[in-house]
C-alpha cells in the first residue's frame, strides 16, 4: 500500500468520524419525543376541562369498524392505528392521561 492511498484513507477515515460526530453535537431533538398536533377531540376535552376522556374515545376508537376490515393496506394502516390506540389504552388503564393522549393523537394524525 502505498503513501498516498494510506494517506487518503486515514483522511476520509477522519471525515467520516467528523460528521457523524458533528450531527449528534449540533442535533437539540435527539432523542426527543415526536412532536404531534392535538386531535380535535383532545382539543375539546381540554377546553371543558373533562379528565377521563381520553380512555372512553380511546375505545370508541378501538371500536371502529374500518380496524376490522382486512384490506390491501392492513400492515400499513389498519395495524398501525390499532397498536397506537392499544398504547394509549394502556396508558389511559395505568391513569397516565398526558401518555394516554399522545398516543391517541398520534393515532389520529
Amino acid at each position: 500500500m502505498s503513501r498516498t492511498s494510506l494517506f487518503a484513507a486515514a483522511v476520509i477515515a477522519t471525515l467520516a468520524v467528523s460528521a457523524a460526530s458533528a450531527q449528534q453535537a449540533y442535533n437539540p431533538y435527539a432523542g426527543a419525543q415526536l412532536a404531534t398536533p392535538l386531535s380535535a377531540a383532545h382539543k375539546l376535552a381540554a377546553l371543558a376541562n373533562e379528565p377521563g376522556t381520553c380512555a372512553v374515545l380511546v375505545e370508541q376508537a378501538l371500536n371502529n369498524i374500518s380496524l376490522r376490515i382486512q384490506g390491501p393496506d392492513g400492515m400499513n394502516g389498519r395495524m398501525h392505528t390499532t397498536a397506537l390506540l392499544l398504547g394509549a389504552r394502556n396508558a389511559a388503564d395505568v391513569g397516565d392521561e398526558e401518555a394516554c393522549w399522545h398516543w391517541y393523537d398520534r393515532a389520529q394524525n
